[in-house]
This record gives structure tokens, sequence and C-alpha cells, in this order.
């Protein structure tokens, strides 16, 4: 059995335990959250792979960030 909470730190949400798109903490700049934690809803079917993807994205964005500290 597999259990997700989401919307506890919900993206794109004003206030404390909200997080960018990029899945910073709005409390805490520059630490990300990458679990499904931080999607807004929860679809009815399967959510690993959204899970992945989305953590994978940010990843990509972080590592881009580090090379390029302009962005």
């Amino acid at each position: 059995m597999d259990a997700h909470f989401a919307s506890t730190l919900p993206m794109g949400a004003a206030g404390p335990f909200g997080t960018s798109a990029d899945g910073e903490l709005n409390l805490h700049p520059g630490l990300p959250v990458v679990d499904g934690s931080i999607l807004p809803d929860l679809s009815s079917k399967y959510i690993t792979l959204t899970i992945m993807a989305n953590a994978d994205r940010i990843a990509h964005r972080l590592a881009e960030t580090k090379a390029n500290p302009a962005l």
C-alpha cells in the first residue's frame, strides 16, 4: 500500500506553508520540497509517476540554477 499526502505544502499557495512552482518553501527560501505534499490535488489514479516527474523537473531546475546562478 502506498500513501501520499497532498496539499500539506501546496505548490503556488501563499503563506508560510505554500511552495513556489519550483518547490521552494515560502517560509524557507532555498529549501525545495519534491514529494507529493506539494501537489495541490490528488488524482483518483496512481500518482507515483506524477510525483517522480515533478521531482525530476525540480531537480533539473536546481541543477540549472547551480550551474548558472543568474537564473
